[in-house]
């Protein structure tokens, strides 16, 4: 592209409108988010205003792709899927049925970036997808799954340490990816 500025868009749209097809709702969104950091650090600015009406349009995307995927038959139902607590707190009531899984979730994640479409005897249940499957059975076949605190999938694993663990790790590879950005912000 002779324009990075209008590349950059360009493949945003492109990569949202491939994973629409391939990939969860979320995975669609993370295109958009990293765009707007890269547009706001790299190339200009982005005022408050422009920020916040982003953030409604990126809130709006996430709605729209819930009602064309039919996950969600309305606004009501919509707003149910950010009922994560709840949720959370069912599944550890019924926690000793499925028990630690010992990594296992952390290595099924990996089925994520493999489409379905590409292999088709990819199993419905795998990884963190254990939780829905034992809160609401069968409904991952139609397409659905039950919202969960972000936490609930490393405590799968290896309970409160795996909790720890993971917040950790993640902490340590957020602060070495931020220095890393300040200290090279003109040739990322």
């Amino acid at each position: 592209f002779s324009r990075p500025k209008l590349g950059a868009i360009f493949v945003v749209f492109f990569f949202s409108f491939l994973a629409y097809f391939l990939a969860s709702k979320g995975f669609i969104l993370y295109f958009w988010i990293v765009f707007i950091f890269y547009w706001h650090h790299l190339v200009r600015p982005i005022k408050n205003i422009t920020l916040v009406l982003a953030g409604i349009f990126i809130f709006g995307l996430f709605i729209g792709s819930q009602l064309l995927q039919g996950t969600a038959r309305g606004l009501a139902d919509t707003i149910k899927y950010f009922v994560y607590f709840d949720s959370t707190a069912r599944f550890l009531d019924v926690f000793d049925q499925v028990g630690y899984q010992y990594g296992g979730v952390f290595i099924g994640q990996f089925w994520e970036m493999i489409p379905r479409a590409l292999v088709p005897e990819k199993p419905i249940v795998y990884g963190h997808y254990i939780i829905h499957e034992t809160l609401s059975p069968g409904m991952l076949e139609k397409g659905r799954a039950v919202g969960t605190l972000l936490w609930t999938k490393y405590y799968l694993d290896f309970g409160v340490f795996g909790v720890f663990g993971a917040a950790a790790l993640s902490g340590v590879i957020a602060k070495t990816v931020y220095y890393y950005f300040l200290t090279h912000q003109y040739n990322p």
